[in-house]
């Protein structure tokens, strides 16, 4: 089982789409949805970050919806390997792969990619 099985959410690649795909792709309703959102020290919402939707499962929007909050902390993680991972000499192949994946990843995740 892959860690990907294990942690229910759809596997990427993800895009960004606009309003008007959204609107096409799911114009035969009955969705589960799922929101991601910044919530203040007193409990109210400060920013809608997204909505997931999913045909059939409500665990998926959920695992998404988990993966998206995550990613704030996810890009930090990447940014510090990068920078740990960059720096080793001797140009091993598995560093500088991991590397190579962290600097595509942080692209993406700025909107350089």
């Amino acid at each position: 089982m892959t860690l990907q099985t294990k942690q229910g959410h759809t596997p990427g690649p993800w895009r960004v789409i606009t309003y008007e795909e959204w609107e096409k792709l799911h114009q035969d309703g009955a969705h589960y949805f799922s929101s991601v959102a910044q919530v203040n020290p007193s409990g109210y919402l400060d920013y809608l970050i997204c909505q997931c939707a999913d045909k059939g499962s409500l665990q998926k929007t959920r695992a998404n919806a988990r993966l998206i909050a995550a990613a704030p902390d996810l890009l930090e993680a990447c940014k510090a390997a990068y920078e740990v991972l960059a720096d080793i000499p001797g140009g091993l192949t598995s560093a500088f792969n991991a590397a190579y994946k962290c600097r595509n990843a942080i692209a993406n995740a700025e909107g350089r990619g």
